[in-house]
């Protein structure tokens, strides 16, 4: 889901290892992330934007990109209220949804 949190960090100018010291996670962990091959509590995602400069929902988009939608604003201000179990939850069903949206 933060398929562009490689860009947001050179943009930047700051490596997965600084990442993973300020969030007190492995490089491993944050490469994961990256990969999307491990999802992240709401609690990181917030702890991200800040290190990052930006809004958590920014992070979803390339920086390039960060303005977003008022549907998207509204859908993240939704989730913004769930507990850490049904954020991932949402996470997966939305993975589950792009993986099925590229096989098409």
């Amino acid at each position: 889901m933060l398929e562009h949190l490689s860009k947001w960090l050179r943009l930047r100018g700051l490596r997965q290892k600084d990442v993973a010291q300020a969030l007190g996670v492995s490089e491993a962990t944050v490469s994961q992330w990256i990969k999307g091959a491990q999802n992240m509590s709401v609690g990181q995602l917030r702890q991200i934007a800040v290190l990052l400069r930006a809004e958590p929902g920014d992070l979803l988009l390339a920086p390039n990109e960060t303005d977003v939608p008022k549907k998207v604003e509204d859908t993240l201000r939704l989730m913004d209220r769930l507990s850490d179990d049904e954020w991932q939850t949402v996470l997966r069903i939305a993975q589950t949804i792009a993986e099925a949206k590229r096989r098409d």
